[in-house]
């Protein structure tokens, strides 16, 4: 029954069931909530220059334990994130899924977009702010890619979604906005390609393939190379120039070195183009543990930065002020 006295009073904030049981008998209300352990934490870095991790602390949010893919607007004033929540009742065909959320960093306000598919992932600002691209998946496991408009809240989708194209990891801007670059993985050769598309002339052209599996790539800020995880016999990180070359490897670990490379997105370029972070996990210890390393964008010697955590660290994202970046 519903009763039409009294006030509704806020029990417990931040939560989003999946699944609701009902009160007990007794008076208890139960219900059951996700236990994924994505989440968006702010890394503050040694303001001395060394680049050693300072202090992390985990973003408060609506959804815990359910957000990822962070990435801060170039203004840095602005992080879009991904999230999974139930859709019921607000206007979507499916139940439970991803949306795109926007949160004002001073304000704490959060604006949250609604596309009708149910996977998504890996928001990318366009250089002015004013736009995001955002990978997506339908329930055919067909691939494609949209672009918000963040003032109007309008969603297109670029191109045709396929399921002859398997979509790796991360899309990245052009400095200028007037294209994007963007991997997939043919599904009968398995070749992987990256493409660059353009906005004004509405097409794309292969600038880089490779019978190797590409995980994931970056562009640098300045726009003049891509950083590559691929793997042969062993993961690997590469940089190659974004028109199309042959790659520099800065490392390679061999088939049954115990050394695993993060694959989860888990690069960044440092905002002066001068480094590559990463991260790394040593298999042979028998422990889960992720640990922070960086490598001259030029070749060098990896540095450990002195952060280690219990599980993957995905989709690294400096903050503009160069003192912060998300995992």
């Amino acid at each position: 029954c519903i009763r039409d006295r009294g006030t509704p009073t806020l029990v417990k904030s931040g939560l989003d069931p999946y699944e609701i049981f009902g009160f007990s008998p007794e008076g208890s209300f139960y219900y059951a909530i996700s236990k994924e352990w994505n989440d968006v934490y702010v890394a503050e870095l040694d303001p001395k220059g060394t680049d050693k991790v300072k202090q992390v602390t985990k973003m408060t949010s609506r959804n815990e334990g359910n957000n990822k893919t962070p990435d801060y607007s170039p203004d840095g004033n602005y992080l879009a994130y991904v999230t999974a929540q139930n859709k019921m009742g607000i206007n979507s065909s499916s139940v439970w899924g991803d949306v795109l959320v926007i949160r004002n960093l001073e304000s704490g306000d959060e604006q949250v977009y609604i596309p009708e598919f149910t996977n998504i992932g890996y928001p990318r600002w366009s250089p002015d702010g004013n736009s995001i691209l955002t990978v997506y998946r339908t329930p055919k496991n067909e691939f494609g890619i949209f672009l918000l408009d963040k003032r109007s809240g309008k969603i297109d989708t670029i191109g045709q979604p396929t399921r002859m194209n398997l979509g790796f990891g991360r899309h990245d801007w052009s400095p200028d906005g007037s294209s994007f670059y963007i991997g997939n993985r043919d599904s009968g050769t398995f070749t992987s390609r990256i493409h660059r598309y353009s906005f004004s002339e509405s097409t794309d052209e292969v600038v880089y393939e490779s019978t190797n599996t590409i995980w994931s790539l970056f562009l640098s800020p300045d726009g003049k190379r891509l950083a590559l995880i691929d793997k042969d016999k062993g993961y690997g990180l590469s940089v190659i120039p974004s028109s199309g070359g042959d790659p520099t490897f800065l490392f390679r670990f061999g088939e049954n070195d115990p050394i695993i490379l993060g694959t989860s997105n888990s690069v960044a370029w440092s905002p002066d183009n001068k480094y590559l972070y990463f991260t790394l996990r040593d298999a042979s210890t028998g422990k889960m543990d992720w640990e922070l390393c960086r490598i001259p964008a030029d070749g060098g010697e990896i540095e450990k930065l002195g952060l280690v955590v219990p599980r993957p660290i995905s989709n690294l994202c400096f903050h503009p002020d160069d003192l912060q970046w998300l995992a």
